[in-house]
Formats: C-alpha cells, structure tokens, sequence
C-alpha cells in the first residue's frame, strides 16, 4: 500500500490595458460602423470613409483595464494498493486527484477571455503486469476512469487561442501492451488503447467557422480534441546472425492505426484527421561489436 500527496501554493497576478486605436480617426475607444458614404472632415466628398471595425470579426471586442491577482492553495492524494501473487504477476489499484492552477491569458481581446479558473481532475486505474515463458513473453492491461472539473482547453476566439474551462469532461478506456520472443533475435510487440472522451458540460465552446451570428457554442457530449478512439501498434523485429557470416543482420517493419480525431476545439469536420494506417521497414547490417552499422 502506497499512500502520497502533493501540496501546491499558486500566486499569480496581472495588470492588463486593453486599448483600441483607430488610426483613421485618431482617438481610442469602442470602435463602430461608420456610414460608408460619410467622410472626415476636410476629406473630399468623393473619398468615402468606410471605417472596417474589428467587431465585424470577433463580436465583442472591447476596450478594458484590469488589475487582479489569485491565490490556490490545494492537496491533491494518491493512493496505491498493489497485489503480487507470483514473481510473475502483480495486480494493482490507484484512485488519485488533480489539480492545475488558473491563471491568465496574455492577450485576450475582451474582459472574459483574460481569466480562467483551476483544473481538477479525479482518477481511478486497476490493472495488472504480467510475463510469461521464463520471461520470453509480457503482458500488461490496464483500464482507467478520469473525470476533469473545469478542464482547461485551449480555444480559437477569432484572433488568438485563448485558455477557457470547459466545464466537465470524462475519459475512461483500456490501455495493453505484449511483448514475445518466439524464437532467439525475434522479437514481436503489440500494444493499444481504446479511449472515450467526451465532455461532459461545454456550453461555452467555440463555433464552427460556417456558424453565423453565434460567438458560444453547446458541445457538451463532444469528443475531446486529440482523442482518438483506437490507437493500435504492431512490431515485429529480427536482429541476429545469419549463418556464419561477420555481422549481425537485423531487419524489421512497424504498423500503426488510429480512428479519426478532430485537431481544433470546435470539432468542426472540415479540421478532423482522418482515420490513419501508417507502416514503416528497415533492413540493415550491423558489426559484432557494434562499431558500425548500416540501414
């Protein structure tokens, strides 16, 4: 039984002035549509002014000023129990906590993008480790449970990626890896997990670029970013001599999958990777002693 814990004292401050220049005009402030066909004093008639405004792309920009400081202080336990039944086998249990601090962002374009708060998190893994065969083959499960209170996300606002909570998330799935040595210099390794993550509240997500007059968007029950379902990796690999010859020859090929996975937070479609086989070979030569080698 292993017990722990990890205590964290965050303090943080900023002071921000947001400010909107208008060139054109000279003064600062709100910026707004002007009439296309009015014009500045001492313009010709014929020129006409059209001033563009920010605000046509990223509704609610505004100017702003602001001191503010935080202070967290938070303990996050860990708990272990682990289970040997052989030299060959262990079984094992973890509940633990989270926690990563809030802060600030660095340049947000309007007062609620300049803050955001802590990130805790709640996990539960129960797995086991294991080898066979005098040692020749392993085999290792696990499967995991993590529910996140406030996750922080980085999210597309218009301008810049801005830090925001997403409320809560959960991802739970199973994780293995195998490895075998069938025969002396071959050796074969699999491993992969299957993920669900999804959020479970989002309700101030980022919009899909085609989504007209909104600046927030519900993706409660979306898949996180970066998430695959299924990631698979197979290996199969022989480094040794070949008959009598002055080297070692060594020779191998690799394969990977994963499903598809969205790249930004607002899962739009047009940004998803797409599910992905991906092989690799090599073949080569080495010295006995390992002076030299050639692939």
């Amino acid at each position: 039984l292993t017990a722990g814990a990890r205590a964290s004292y965050e303090e943080k401050s900023v002071y921000i002035k947001h400010t909107l220049h208008n060139h054109r005009t000279g003064q600062d402030g709100q910026v707004f549509v002007q009439d296309p066909d009015s014009d500045l004093p001492g313009e010709p008639d014929d020129n006409p002014l059209g001033i563009v405004t920010l605000q046509l792309f990223t509704p609610g920009i505004t100017q702003f000023e602001e001191s503010l400081s935080r202070d967290e202080f938070d303990v996050s336990p860990k708990v272990s129990l682990q289970y040997r039944t052989s030299d060959d086998f262990m079984a094992y249990f973890t509940w633990a906590k989270g926690f990563k601090g809030g802060g600030y962002n660095a340049q947000p374009n309007r007062p609620n993008n300049l803050e955001f708060e802590e990130e805790t998190s709640t996990t539960y893994e129960l797995g086991f480790k294991s080898e066979w065969f005098e040692g020749a083959g392993r085999l290792n499960v696990s499967g995991f449970h993590t529910s996140f209170q406030g996750l922080q996300v980085s999210a597309f606002n218009g301008v810049e990626f801005v830090v925001d909570n997403a409320a809560d998330a959960t991802v739970y799935g199973v994780e293995w890896e195998a490895m075998l040595v069938p025969l002396e210099s071959v050796l074969l390794t699999a491993s992969g997990a299957y993920t669900n993550a999804t959020y479970d509240t989002f309700t101030g997500g980022p919009c899909k670029v085609d989504t007209y007059q909104a600046t927030v968007c519900d993706l409660s029950g979306d898949q996180l970013t970066g998430s695959p379902e299924w990631q698979l990796n197979f290996s199969a690999v022989y480094d040794g001599p070949v008959f009598n010859s002055p080297f070692i020859f060594h020779i191998g090929a690799d394969t990977m999958y994963e499903t598809e996975s969205f790249i930004n937070t607002d899962n739009d479609p047009i940004n998803m990777r797409p599910e992905e086989w991906n092989m690799n070979a090599r073949i080569g030569i080495r010295s006995l002693e390992g002076t030299w080698s050639l692939m």
